[in-house]
């Protein structure tokens, strides 16, 4: 479990339940990460690397906070929930990939998320809801 003494220099973490964690940048709290770990094992997160309302960008990594929250929860995460809709990078990066020919599931390990979650030893892919406008072409996956 993560503690104070853990966060990067400018963060804040924030435990309002043993199930979710926000870690905030202190300067702009719309940047940093939030995640949820179901009673099931399904972590669900969000990481904010670029201010929508100011246009900032957060000086930690990416990479880092998603590290820190596999340290976070550890052994109790079953499986990682990745979504992507059509205000997400990872979603064009996905769109990217399977017009270039790739299988939805080697696509989506490829993408950002799914290869962080490659590194930490998740290695199945599975694919829920989509929505398909053409080929490369999704909405959301």
């Amino acid at each position: 479990m993560l503690t104070p003494a853990d966060m990067p220099p400018g963060y804040l973490l924030v435990i309002s339940r043993p199930d979710e964690i926000d870690i905030q940048d202190v300067q702009d709290a719309e940047l940093g990460m939030s995640a949820y770990l179901r009673p099931e094992g399904e972590l669900v997160f969000d990481i904010r690397t670029e201010s929508k309302v100011t246009g900032s960008h957060n000086v930690v990594r990416g990479k880092l906070l998603f590290h820190l929250m596999i340290q976070h929860y550890g052994s109790s995460i079953r499986t990682i929930h990745c979504y992507w809709n059509d205000d997400s990078t990872y979603l064009a990066e996905f769109n990217r990939y399977t017009k270039l020919g790739m299988s939805e599931k080697e696509a989506a390990s490829k993408v950002w998320s799914g290869a962080r979650a490659i590194e930490h030893g998740f290695v199945n892919v599975t694919m829920g809801e989509r929505i398909k406008a053409g080929t490369g072409a999704y909405a959301v996956v």
